[in-house]
């Protein structure tokens, strides 16, 4: 019964609570603090153990890198694959920079990310051109997306038998399958 009398008004919070939460937009919530002065920077810095220091200077080596097995190389089958490149997004490239004490400029960032993508297209040109490669089809190359911001790289299909000749383009640091295409 008092179920009953609290129904409403029950409802009418939960429809108050439902329009004030798409009102206001979330990330003007969010504290944003992603600006670092070198002096924070150097503080950060100088706190690290040896262990964290080799810790980071590990982060910052190159990864070991093998084909996914899930690709079968000698099939003309067409996969989907998500390429990553070397060079790491801008904002991130910057931040990077900052932990390790040095200064980078987004705009000098920026270009990186954009010449990354400007000589993967290049290598994929290439590679359609190439009319003496007999174990895939070149014109099935094909890029679905840039990514630049949170991720550098591309999604991507292309015939199992030519994954391995991404692994040629200076761009490439690894990729893996997304799923299979038909």
């Amino acid at each position: 019964m008092k179920f009953k009398k609290l129904k409403p008004l029950l409802t009418l919070t939960m429809a108050a609570g439902m329009i004030f939460s798409f009102s206001v937009p979330s990330h003007s919530m969010a504290a944003e603090n992603d600006q670092f002065n070198m002096k924070q920077i150097q503080s950060m810095l100088s706190g690290l153990s040896k262990e964290e220091r080799a810790t980071l200077n590990e982060l910052n080596a190159s990864p070991t890198f093998t084909i996914s097995p899930d690709i079968k190389q000698d099939s003309a089958e067409l996969v989907s694959v998500i390429v990553e490149f070397k060079t790491l997004p801008a904002k991130v490239a910057v931040k990077q920079q900052l932990l390790l004490g040095k200064q980078k400029a987004v705009t000098n960032a920026e270009q990186q990310v954009e010449a990354s993508h400007k000589s993967f297209s290049t290598f994929i040109s290439s590679m359609k051109k190439k009319k003496s490669i007999d174990k895939f089809d070149a014109n099935k190359l094909e890029i679905i997306h840039e990514y630049k911001h949170a991720f550098n790289g591309v999604s991507m299909t292309l015939p199992g038998t030519a994954v391995q000749s991404l692994l040629a383009s200076d761009e490439v640091k690894e990729y893996g399958v997304t799923k299979k295409s038909n």
